[in-house]
């Protein structure tokens, strides 16, 4: 694809870099970097800050506080859900 692993960190990051050999269009972008949050509070705290550009499952308290921010933007949308019940 247009992006190749450089590194990935457990629990924590995942770097990707351009892949230049690839055949099809090349990304405008030099690489992308997955930071990993497990704490929720955490994941908005950064959101806020601008350490990171894109946050998912913002759930509970957090998605007013998402909404109160004028230099951020919730987007939802419905997904499938899946629950399983094992007896």
């Amino acid at each position: 694809g247009p992006f190749k692993l450089d590194s990935w960190e457990k629990d924590s990051q995942v770097k990707l870099v351009r892949h230049d050999k690839y055949w099809g269009e090349k990304p405008h972008l030099d690489g992308v970097v997955f930071n990993i949050i497990p704490n929720a509070n955490m994941m908005v705290n950064s959101l806020r800050s601008g350490d990171i550009n894109i946050g998912m499952d913002v759930t509970g308290q957090n998605r007013e506080l998402v909404k109160k921010d004028p230099k951020l933007k919730l987007l939802s949308k419905p997904a499938l859900s899946l629950s399983y019940l094992d007896l």
